[in-house]
């Protein structure tokens, strides 16, 4: 597994091997412009920067990481962009620690182009739904979550399922001495991650009207 994945500029699950997955299900084309939501210090725009031809802008609450032209400082669910100008979307392990997901899904439905895509990569509860305090969010059954994209006016496109991706991330942090950080980071104990059954998923959800 990479590096990057746990200890470097990417924290989630499979780090960019699972953004090049995402980028060639969607099929973006040659210069297209895209919105990284809640993109963090924007690992995933340096990489777009430097292996694809796509215009990428982030989007972040945090505002020690916004310059104001990479990385705009906005709320995902009020995005700073005129409708059906986007070809695409990406929400990576962002989407289930925004407190209003349908106002995001909105928004992105707003400003993408017709044919435009989201991409999301997520947690998945495949037993008892959980609310987090961590990085982890809100645990949803993949069921719950796709009723959300079809309802603000998505297609699925495609689905595929990281949850390999989830536990190699999970044994990085063990082998790297970091398991007693585990608690705080994800903001859950051991017998709330046991009801959960945590997996880890892609979407690929578009807009066709």
């Amino acid at each position: 597994m990479k590096r990057d994945t746990c200890l470097g500029p990417v924290c989630r699950p499979g780090g960019f091997s699972l953004t090049e997955k995402m980028l060639t299900f969607a099929g973006f084309p040659e210069g297209a412009k895209l919105a990284d939501l809640g993109c963090g210090q924007g690992a995933t725009l340096a990489y777009l920067a430097e292996h694809t031809s796509f215009e990428a802008v982030g989007v972040e609450q945090e505002e020690s990481f916004c310059d104001g032209q990479r990385i705009l400082r906005a709320d995902a669910a009020r995005l700073p962009f005129e409708a059906e100008t986007l070809d695409g979307v990406l929400l990576e392990c962002s989407l289930s620690r925004m407190e209003a997901p349908e106002e995001v899904l909105a928004e992105c439905f707003r400003v993408l182009k017709n044919r435009g895509a989201v991409c999301i990569s997520d947690m998945i509860s495949n037993g008892e739904e959980q609310k987090l305090t961590g990085v982890l969010g809100r645990l949803e059954r993949r069921e719950s979550q796709e009723e959300r994209f079809l309802a603000a006016g998505f297609q699925i496109e495609n689905f595929w399922d990281a949850s390999r991706e989830l536990r190699e991330f999970w044994g990085q942090l063990l082998f790297d001495g970091r398991a007693c950080e585990l608690p705080a980071l994800l903001g859950a104990d051991r017998a709330m991650l046991k009801r959960a059954r945590c997996g880890y998923g892609l979407w690929i959800l578009r807009k066709d009207i």
